[in-house]
């Protein structure tokens, strides 16, 4: 686990220590960072009041950084952006300067780590800044983020590489900002976030799922835990383990869930019910703590 920025760390799982690693030389906040299978990428992001559109490359194997080449679209904060296994790509985010109504953009571009080049892509349908990206194995999937009204978004776009076209996703029952999602192989899990601006904002305590052969959304079983922003999630390829989050205070506890269909991986890598709620998933999909068998 590759940790940039003012920690500057790595974790290893088999020594169940922690090394330093070298700093990195660009802006990290606001940025988009993914994991190729050798190399960490990160682009764009804000640092002291200045935007990029360029970025850095850490690769484990040498402890070393290099410098990204600019991309063919503007600087940005913001952005969102995937791994699909050959290339990174990356779309939307904002502009304009801290403290002012932000400028949201719908360009888009994909690195190629192979070639170091990068190649413009047709535009969002949709400008969207700070929305969750996944790879699908077919399409980069981005799900809800704020759009001009700089409220929490509903809705999702994805883009196919092979077709070079956008596609607009089925609006979820609630929009969503700050919540974390995961692909388990055949669907899109996103659980936490807060579903409008302050003071408007409710937490939701279940989750959605979003199955791309269908195009349909339906709703997770509610989590045992408090509802919550901006939670940690990762897939460890038969469950999805959510930890961590901030409510009233921070939170501290998790919880993993369990769906019931089986999963393989991707090439390359509202309080209560309503009646506009989808249909929950079936009961053999279950939450239980994580320190538990």
């Amino acid at each position: 686990m590759l940790i940039p920025g003012e920690t500057n760390g790595a974790y290893s799982p088999a020594t169940g220590a922690w090394s330093a690693i070298p700093p990195g030389s660009g802006p990290e906040a606001q940025a988009v960072a993914a994991w190729t299978g050798s190399q960490m990428l990160i682009w764009g992001g804000v640092c002291c009041a200045t935007q990029s559109n360029s970025g850095m490359i850490y690769t484990p194997a040498t402890s070393s950084w290099q410098q990204l080449p600019a991309a063919p679209i503007e600087v940005r904060r913001a952005a969102s952006g995937a791994w699909t296994g050959t290339e990174l790509v990356v779309a939307g985010g904002e502009s304009g300067p801290e403290g002012q109504p932000p400028v949201l953009l719908s360009d888009a571009a994909a690195y190629n780590p192979a070639t170091r080049t990068w190649r413009k892509l047709p535009p969002m349908p949709v400008p969207t800044a700070g929305a969750t990206a996944v790879w699908d194995g077919t399409e980069v999937i981005f799900i809800a983020g704020t759009t001009t009204t700089q409220s929490p978004s509903a809705g999702g776009q994805a883009y196919n590489p092979v077709t070079n076209t956008w596609r607009q996703l089925p609006s979820m029952p609630f929009p969503r900002a700050g919540f974390a999602a995961v692909w388990t192989g055949s669907q899109v899990l996103v659980w936490g976030g807060v579903t409008g601006g302050s003071p408007s904002s409710t937490v939701p305590t279940h989750g959605e799922a979003y199955d791309p052969a269908t195009n349909q959304w339906t709703a997770m079983p509610e989590a045992p835990l408090s509802g919550r922003a901006d939670p940690t999630a990762v897939w460890t390829g038969r469950q999805m383990i959510v930890w961590g989050g901030y409510a009233a205070d921070n939170d501290t506890d998790g919880a993993a869930f369990t769906p019931s269909q089986g999963v393989t991986p991707p090439p390359g890598a509202h309080n209560g019910i309503t009646p506009n709620r989808p249909p929950a998933l079936p009961a053999t999909q279950h939450y239980r703590s994580p320190e538990t068998g």
